[in-house]
């Protein structure tokens, strides 16, 4: 097993086993089988039932939880420091070692059935969902859901998690963050991935009507830049996101505050292991106002960064850095997506503000080379 201690300071352990496994390759056949196999490993091991893992953690007054995404599942759990070693033996053997037991599958089945139920009940998760099935093509792994759909759903048995288990839980990294030594006996072999299947539609926009009181957008795109390391991606983004988010960002401001078209607008973009970025504006507002707001937002999109601008983000966006990284479950999220997508974690936690200001004078020309003027809008509308 791969093994990361990284020394925090503080009350808290955090101890994560990272498996670098996701929805993105899973046949479309079983799709979900990562994450029902997330769920499944919570059903106890040799030495353990589901509720002799549950107790060992939240008796002690800790946390633990997991989760599936594109690229990797994580099992993690937080404890106070004295209970650490503990913590590690749980995690380990809940994700290494399940049982799989016969009379729980159709369970949990209907557990996960019920939790795409109320993804698809929310508009604003409803309409991620569907902004992936329309840009991209279904020989993608990010055109269905993290979660699958209730077909693929329909062909997962205690077989096809046992084999997808076997395949491909056979190199995990252990991490352990709080007051440890600094530690890394590292051999990742990640799955490489192969084109990521950047594919463009036609449309430029994609209006579906549901019983609702409010329209809800996402506004966005993929692109390469191989002329960029994965670690200069992670910080740039890092920018462009506080230049349009928060209350003092470029769309809170032009949108909200100056045209009051919408309560909620986001800017949100993700760095996949194969150098694409996929990003998106996430917005509710009045169906009447759409027009409206795209144009808007396109304009503060594509709006050249002035030298003040640029000089107050990098400001802001060190300070908050050095505020997340107060968190321990930040950290690990740093380490297991650095793992994952080739990003030097090390670099941007222990190096951060040299790294940004190092890089930020590429801002402007980063960019214009998103063309974040070229995009598709998909949103999901009242009738």
């Amino acid at each position: 097993m791969n093994k990361i201690y990284i020394n925090k300071k503080g009350n808290a352990t955090l101890v994560m086993v990272m498996i670098p496994i996701g929805s993105y390759y899973e046949p479309n056949r079983i799709k979900g089988v990562s994450h029902f196999l997330e769920h499944f490993c919570f059903k106890g091991t040799k030495t353990r039932t589901r509720k002799d893992i549950d107790i060992a953690i939240e008796g002690v007054g800790g946390d633990i939880n997991a989760y599936t995404s594109e690229e990797l599942t994580c099992y993690w759990a937080k404890v106070a420091n004295k209970h650490k070693d503990m913590a590690i033996n749980v995690i380990t053997d809940l994700a290494l070692n399940p049982i799989f037991p016969v009379k729980e599958i159709d369970k949990e089945r209907e557990v996960i059935i019920q939790e795409l139920k109320m993804y698809a009940d929310n508009p604003q998760s409803a309409v991620c969902e569907l902004f992936n099935k329309i840009y991209y093509p279904e020989i993608s792994g990010y055109h269905f859901p993290i979660v699958g759909t209730i077909d693929s759903l329909s062909h997962i048995g205690r077989k096809e998690l046992m084999q997808y288990h076997k395949l491909f839980y056979n190199n995990p990294t252990l991490i352990v963050i709080g007051e440890v030594k600094n530690k890394q006996d590292i051999n990742q072999e990640n799955i490489d991935l192969t084109d990521n299947n950047i594919y463009k539609p036609k449309i430029s926009k994609y209006i579906e009507k549901r019983k609702q009181e409010q329209a809800n957008i996402i506004i966005g795109n993929d692109v390469y830049l191989p002329q960029y390391s994965q670690t200069d991606k992670v910080l740039m983004l890092d920018l462009l996101s506080l230049i349009f988010n928060g209350m003092s960002g470029r769309l809170f401001e032009e949108v909200r505050e100056k045209n009051n078209l919408v309560y909620r607008i986001k800017f949100y973009s993700e760095l996949w292991s194969g150098g694409m970025i996929s990003w998106g504006v996430s917005l509710g507002l009045d169906q009447s106002k759409i027009s409206k707001a795209r144009k808007l937002i396109e304009k503060e999109l594509t709006k050249p960064i002035s030298k003040q601008e640029l000089e107050n983000t990098i400001i802001k966006t060190v300070g908050t850095h050095a505020l997340e990284i107060e968190d321990l479950n930040t950290i690990a999220e740093m380490v297991v997506y650095g793992l994952r997508k080739d990003i030097n974690w090390k670099e941007l936690y222990y190096n951060y503000d040299k790294q940004i200001y190092k890089i930020a004078q590429e801002l402007p020309n980063f960019l214009k080379s998103l063309n974040l003027q070229q995009n598709l809008m998909v949103g999901i509308v009242p009738k």
